[in-house]
């Protein structure tokens, strides 16, 4: 089967071993900073500290976009 994931982690996949490795994952998602230790159990805590980050680099976005980004 197909690992889909893998294609998110760089152009053909380039990082897919570093992160495997280092046991990480990587994105880009408009939010630069490292989310270790910022991913709680519940979602709506995350929503609440990055939509604005999000939207600071997305200006002509909406809050319903930067919830969906930020869930994803």
């Amino acid at each position: 089967m197909k690992n889909y994931y893998r294609l998110m982690l760089g152009k053909g996949s380039m990082y897919a071993q570093e992160c495997f490795k280092g046991d990480f994952v990587g994105t880009d998602f408009d939010i630069v900073q490292d989310l270790t230790n910022k991913l709680p159990d519940e979602w709506h805590a995350f929503n609440k500290e990055f939509r604005p980050v999000f939207l600071t680099a997305n200006p002509g976005k909406t809050m319903q976009a930067a919830g969906l980004a930020c869930g994803a």
